[in-house]
């Protein structure tokens, strides 16, 4: 919805806007938790735009929740935008 309203604000021909939304039908897949291996680096990747709204410091939060693995884990942080 925020790139809709982020088009409608720019489009001064006032042609409608559509949201085609792309992605994953997680219904194809389970749900199974996952902890953190007991031994071994943890690698994380995320590649998005560097935007607040993104929420990456709940990421960052998640991250360092990791207990006595958090020395382990690696994260890249992948993008551009104004938080970069």
């Amino acid at each position: 919805q925020y790139n809709r309203v982020l088009l409608q604000r720019h489009n001064a021909a006032g042609t409608p806007v559509r949201v085609v939304h792309a992605g994953i039908d997680t219904a194809a897949y389970r749900f199974r938790p996952r902890g953190i291996p007991p031994e071994g680096e943890v690698r994380t990747l995320t590649v998005a735009s560097l935007q607040q709204y993104k929420g990456h410091e709940v990421l960052l939060e998640a991250l360092a929740m990791g207990g006595s693995a958090v020395d382990r884990i690696t994260l890249d942080l992948i993008g551009d935008g104004v938080l970069r």
